[in-house]
């Protein structure tokens, strides 16, 4: 016989529903009701029509590519940590942070249904290619007008822009790119 959800059954159902709709973390609302934990919490959400779950998302900045981001920073701050201790010849530390971090992702990927971080990979190498970029037309920046002239081709006019404009902060007479 399958439990009853202990948030269904709850006398504040719509009152925590209503906290989970505004936007509050699941450890926040376990704590303001009775007989409520952030696990069974977790249990109500999975039940509850997809609509109601999105919602939940949004209010609490939930959304797929937010928390891939929230990842990939945990991800990076944990990777400098460990950096730190593998540099004070702190390895069993370091070993037991990359084992805690990497659960803990995995976990809350899975809780969360983020399955494809894709995004994140794809955000870096945009973030890359931007650094690389730009580090190139402070050593070349004649170079930027073709490239401009490129991005303009290919419908890219605000990045474009905003690419003229950081070649002109690094060439000696600024160039001119019709818009």
């Amino acid at each position: 016989m399958a439990r009853r959800c202990n948030v269904c059954s709850h006398p504040a159902q719509a009152a925590i529903d209503a906290a989970l709709l505004a936007g509050g973390s699941l450890r926040r609302v376990a704590s303001q009701f009775a007989n409520v934990s952030k696990d069974s919490l977790n249990r109500h959400l999975a039940h509850l029509p997809d609509e109601t779950r999105a919602e939940v998302a949004i209010r609490a900045d939930l959304s797929a590519t937010s928390i891939a981001s929230r990842l990939a920073e945990s991800a990076e701050d944990a990777r400098a940590a460990r950096q730190f201790l593998l540099g004070q010849g702190r390895y069993r530390e370091a070993a037991r942070l990359a084992d805690v971090e990497a659960r803990a992702l995995g976990t809350l990927a899975d809780r969360l249904a983020v399955g494809d971080l894709s995004q994140v990979a794809l955000a870096r190498e945009e973030k890359a290619l931007a650094a690389a970029l730009r580090s190139m037309l402070v050593r070349v920046p004649q170079e930027a007008e073709g490239i401009v002239a490129d991005l303009r081709l290919g419908g890219f006019h605000e990045l474009a822009d905003d690419l003229a404009e950081v070649a002109k902060k690094f060439t000696p007479n600024p160039m001119e790119v019709s818009a």
